[in-house]
């Protein structure tokens, strides 16, 4: 099973790729620079408007925007629903 990566990872990894920084992102986004990094370090959970524009921006293929639409979802999901899931998933893989 691949571990899924973090909004952080992904943000990360897409500005290291297209050669851009937050202040880069923060502009072309409209937020605040301190916005863009509380999204990176997991503290906010932007909006979908704001997610559609980063995914644009750090210029993502189809498959990375599904990815990352995912990947915020999960993030906002309370822990414990999680853990079920993921307990879940294993034993049925058993199966």
């Amino acid at each position: 099973m691949e571990m899924v990566k973090t909004i952080k990872e992904v943000i990360e990894g897409k500005l290291i790729y297209n050669k851009s920084s937050v202040v880069d992102i923060a502009k072309k986004v409209g937020v605040s620079i301190q916005y863009v990094q509380e999204v990176i370090n997991g503290e906010k959970n932007p909006p979908v408007e704001v997610m559609s524009k980063l995914s644009h921006y750090l210029q993502m293929n189809s498959y990375e925007t599904d990815e990352f639409y995912k990947i915020a979802a999960l993030q906002k999901t309370p822990k414990v629903i999680l853990e079920d899931y993921i307990k879940k998933s294993i034993l049925l893989e058993i199966i």
